[in-house]
């Protein structure tokens, strides 16, 4: 029993030499409810509702490199809204950061693929594990956003089907509205006040 304690600390150990996990919590992912959503269309009817439903993730230290990660691993809740004979479901998601020194502000996009069964309706399942490259202080309070690639059409649709509120900054963001931007008329103001002079 011992030899396999001792045995164990020095995995643990030795794993140890290469990264330092963090115990505080870090990361700092948010979710934003207008990305969280995406209706797969096939043959111009919806096939599947896919759902960012949270994460796991860590924080740790690089000693080979220098640096600090995160590491997330998205999870997914997938409906099959119609039978029909499509069994596979892609999602492309995003990590991006939009806050703090210029060297970690960035977005990326990844690639998700499941299999469910023809007469399989729900399914949970884990996108892959990737990784964003923190600041060296105040890790825990960087934030990285996690949400489901939209397009602008895709995104309009959300904002039909499900309960989504915008961003409020989202004209702040230009890798985010190059994608999903929707132009909306702005009316000049107007007053009924004579003695505003406006």
């Amino acid at each position: 029993m011992i030899k396999k304690l001792l045995k164990l600390v020095a995995f643990l150990s030795l794993g140890a030499c290469s990264s330092i996990r963090y115990e505080h919590l870090c990361p700092n992912v948010i979710i934003p409810r207008d990305t969280a959503y995406s209706t797969q269309v096939a043959d111009y009817s919806d096939d599947f509702q896919i759902e960012l439903t949270g994460y796991e993730g860590y924080c740790y230290y690089d000693k080979t490199r220098r640096t600090n990660y995160a590491s997330i691993m998205p999870v997914f809740s997938i409906k099959r809204l119609k039978d029909s004979s499509v069994t596979e479901v892609d999602v492309n998601f995003y990590t991006q950061t939009i806050k703090g020194p210029p060297a970690y502000i960035g977005r990326r996009s990844y690639w998700a693929s499941v299999i469910i069964s023809e007469n399989e309706r729900e399914r949970e399942f884990s996108g892959p594990q990737v990784k964003v490259k923190l600041p060296p202080e105040n890790t825990d309070e960087f934030e990285i956003l996690l949400g489901i690639d939209l397009t602008g059409a895709e995104y309009r649709y959300n904002q039909r089907t499900f309960d989504v509120t915008p961003r409020f900054n989202v004209e702040k963001d230009p890798l985010y509205i190059e994608r999903v931007r929707i132009k909306k008329e702005e009316k000049p103001q107007t007053s009924t006040c004579g003695s505003c002079k406006i």
